[in-house]
């Protein structure tokens, strides 16, 4: 985030704000040499806290002027430095404090707005870039403020130093990133909705369905088939017989290549080690919900047990404008903190690569899993992910994790499902990626690298 664009000094009074810091207890100060010895004992990241060996770091250590316990804050620290993830990140995903208050306080600090409800922002020109950087300019220019900023991590302490230095009021409010990401998604839902649905067309054209049924190929691949079928019931006995034979070979041909990859399930790769906690990458985790509400405790409940650090997760939910139900019981759900849910715009067409498409300019995580609502995903699937991407080259873009059927036991079609699944999955994907032969994802429990 650079704030060198963004205006600093206001013509217009000050604004007032309130001070939201009052959640924490705060000790009464009984004289001007307590307060004195007080003020010179709050930690700063340039001074260590007391009992610490280490400063706090400056994303956090304004919290201490504001009546944070230090014991909370060198907890946070010490957990930040264990897992190599941002401070303010750990405090928000660990429930130390949330989201709301934090941000609350950091306006407090800078002596700005907080703005609790998403403002009107200016159309975007890059969600994503807007994203990244944190911040964007305001729709209109309420009582002289003309940006909105979401700070995270380095950018909040550059954000406290830049104020602190300026010779007048700042131009800015603040909001906490899910009201900062919610006011983007509002102020260009048209723009997004069309990029949802038509970016596969701008990025690879060549692979947008609707410009390849615009050729010939699909006409001569209808024809063929017509003549082949026409062929094979033709009344001349040489004819039906010649055409009976090539498709008999066709079929004895796919059984044999079936029958190799099976038997090269063998040569499947080993498990990559296991990355140190330090060194597992920022993940993102998309689930596309509708009309999925009975479910919603069941995945949550999935996506909770995970073993991965809780301040590198990043988790969105997309569900549809019209899907109240699922909305609801998200929301009803208690999502952990750092969870977020997407209302997708309204568009066409209403499909799960659509809402996918919605959420990917608002992923943060360098790698990302795609879920669907009924995955109950291995608690250690995201570390044998992460382990497996950093093990191999640039090369490997996608990872498909083995799907199971986990009631198999309730009927007999559950039960051939869930054979055929074992088949493909356990035995004939792993055969034909040890010999490099190309395999049909799943569409869930897929692991990518971050467009980022």
């Amino acid at each position: 985030m650079s704030v060198n664009p963004v205006d600093r000094v206001s013509p217009y009074p000050p604004v007032p704000h309130r001070d939201d810091s009052a959640g924490f207890a705060r000790r009464r100060e009984t004289s001007p040499e307590a307060a004195l010895a007080r003020q010179r004992a709050r930690p700063s990241p340039e001074t260590p806290a007391p009992g610490a060996g280490r400063p706090l770091p400056p994303e956090i250590a304004f919290l201490a002027a504001h009546g944070a316990p230090l014991v909370m804050l060198q907890y946070g620290a010490t957990l930040a430095r264990r897992q190599g993830a941002r401070a303010d990140a750990v405090l928000i995903a660990e429930g130390m404090i949330s989201e709301e208050r934090f941000y609350r306080i950091l306006a407090t600090e800078l002596r700005v707005p907080y703005l609790e409800t998403p403002p009107a922002l200016e159309p975007s020109a890059s969600l994503e870039r807007d994203v990244a950087r944190g911040y964007a300019r305001l729709a209109e220019e309420p009582r002289g403020l003309r940006w909105l900023f979401a700070p995270r991590g380095e950018e909040i302490a550059r954000l406290v130093g830049v104020t602190r230095s300026s010779a007048g009021r700042p131009l800015f409010a603040i909001a906490a990133p899910s009201i900062f990401e919610a006011a983007l998604r509002r102020s260009s839902a048209r723009r997004l909705a069309e990029s949802a649905a038509y970016s596969v067309e701008r990025v690879a054209p060549d692979l947008a369905a609707r410009r390849a049924l615009r050729g010939g190929a699909p006409t001569a691949f209808v024809l063929a088939n017509l003549a082949l079928l026409a062929a094979w019931l033709s009344p001349a006995s040489t004819l039906s017989m010649s055409v009976s034979t090539l498709l008999a070979l066709l079929f004895l041909a796919n059984i044999g290549l079936r029958l190799y990859v099976c038997s090269m399930r063998g040569r499947a790769g080993e498990a990559a080690p296991a990355l140190e906690e330090r060194d597992l990458p920022l993940y993102s985790i998309v689930v596309a919900l509708y009309d999925e509400a009975g479910v919603i405790p069941q995945l949550t409940g999935a996506l909770d047990a995970i073993d991965y650090p809780h301040a590198k997760l990043d988790v969105k939910f997309v569900v549809e404008c019209d899907d109240a139900e699922t909305t609801a019981a998200l929301r009803a759900a208690r999502l952990r903190p750092g969870w977020e849910i997407i209302v997708a715009p309204p568009g066409e067409p209403r499909t799960k690569p659509r809402a996918l498409n919605v959420a990917t300019p608002f992923l943060r995580g360098s790698l990302v899993a795609v879920f669907d609502a009924e995955d109950l995903p291995e608690p250690n699937q995201l570390r044998d992910a992460a382990a497996l991407f950093a093990a191999a080259d640039e090369t490997l873009a996608c990872l498909q994790a083995s799907l199971f059927i986990h009631n198999h036991r309730r009927s007999w079609a559950t039960a051939m499902f869930c054979i055929d699944y074992a088949v493909l999955f356990d035995v004939f994907n792993k055969g034909a990626s040890a010999v490099g032969l190309p395999f049909f994802l799943g569409g869930s429990s897929n692991h990518f690298r971050g467009i980022g």
